[in-house]
């Protein structure tokens, strides 16, 4: 695994994940905004981090987050990571668009000072409803499949 760090080689960082078993699709699309499964924690060094009903929680500090979400046919689609704690977004992501037979990964990053223990999530905005696979489709390679990564850095 490759991953750039924002701070340094002495960050803490945590990997959360929507994982699926080969042949299964990332999940229907919605018109308007859906709340995206995240359903595995890969790796976690920080302390206080946690993974629980599609939301992760994180101690106070400052962190450097990225995140991105597969988007098949969905037309205009937008990932934002979103704090429930306080009901606000906390970063928009840069815009998508998936057409044709292509499928796009909705991308964000950006840092947040998190004052208290947060809870947040993944929300995507999708222009098209696509049933099974709206959210990704699967490689049907015999591994399992990754539809949605968020990885983050405490770098403060």
């Amino acid at each position: 695994m490759t991953t750039q760090f924002y701070h340094g080689a002495s960050s803490k960082f945590a990997i959360f994940s929507d994982d699926h078993v080969s042949g299964v699709n990332g999940g229907t699309s919605v018109v308007g905004l859906i709340n995206r499964p995240i359903n595995k924690e890969v790796f976690n060094e920080i302390s206080g981090a946690s993974l629980a009903t599609n939301k992760i929680t994180l101690p106070a500090g400052k962190y450097f987050i990225r995140a991105r979400a597969a988007a098949y046919l969905t037309k205009r689609s937008r990932i934002r990571l979103f704090n429930f704690t306080n009901n606000a977004v906390m970063i928009n992501g840069e815009p998508a668009y998936s057409a044709g037979s292509v499928q796009v990964y909705c991308k964000l990053s950006g840092v947040v000072d998190l004052w208290q223990e947060t809870t947040f999530g993944l929300q995507q905005y999708s222009q098209a409803a696509v049933a099974s696979f709206g959210y990704g489709v699967s490689t049907l390679d015999g591994a399992s499949d990754e539809f949605v990564r968020v990885t983050v850095e405490k770098v403060g």
